[in-house]
């Protein structure tokens, strides 16, 4: 891991109390949400992620491997941004798959892990995927999936703030926080 992700791990953990800012501080900063409809049904070969307050999100092997295989077979090969960000998509899905080689199987019979298993940047391909609605997500003792999830932009690109970031919510339920940015 590189000591500039770290730094940027260890800032926003030192600061996260900021980033759920007091409703009068929140007011100014710029919030927009959306609700993104999810897949109602999993099926193996899959991978399911343990996430916060007892919620996992089960998403198709296949969506890792075509990250992939889109990806340029050498880290200098790309000739422009588009071919960047495969390249980078690429590595976070292997990354995330390798974490999921010799994991047990849910009922679903998805390899599953815990979010703190995860890579740490395989966790921003995680959200991609949920906010592209690409995975099916469940609470532990409610049957079935959920239909959809609702995705919180908190000032995600820091245009007023030192921290943004992206929450993700099921119902009333906060399950994933992702920083997006520091400045």
């Amino acid at each position: 891991m590189r000591r500039g992700t770290i730094a940027v791990l260890l800032l926003a953990q030192a600061i996260g109390p900021a980033f759920a800012a007091a409703p009068r501080e929140a007011a100014r900063i710029p919030t927009t949400s959306r609700t993104v409809a999810m897949l109602a049904d999993v099926a193996p070969p899959c991978v399911s992620i343990g996430l916060q307050e007892a919620v996992t999100a089960s998403i198709p092997r296949s969506r890792f491997d075509r990250y992939v295989a889109a990806r340029p077979p050498h880290r200098q090969s790309w000739s422009d941004e588009r071919e960047r960000l495969a390249w980078i998509a690429g590595d976070r899905a292997a990354l995330l798959l390798r974490a999921t080689e010799r994991a047990p199987r849910d009922a679903l019979g998805c390899n599953v892990v815990t979010f703190e298993q995860v890579p740490n940047d395989s966790r921003y391909l995680l959200a991609s995927l949920i906010e592209a609605g690409e995975a099916a997500v469940s609470v532990t003792d409610r049957p079935g999936f959920a239909p959809a999830v609702t995705v919180v932009d908190v000032d995600s690109h820091c245009r007023n703030g030192p921290l943004g970031g992206k929450h993700y919510w099921l119902e009333d339920t906060r399950f994933l926080r992702l920083v997006t940015c520091v400045t």
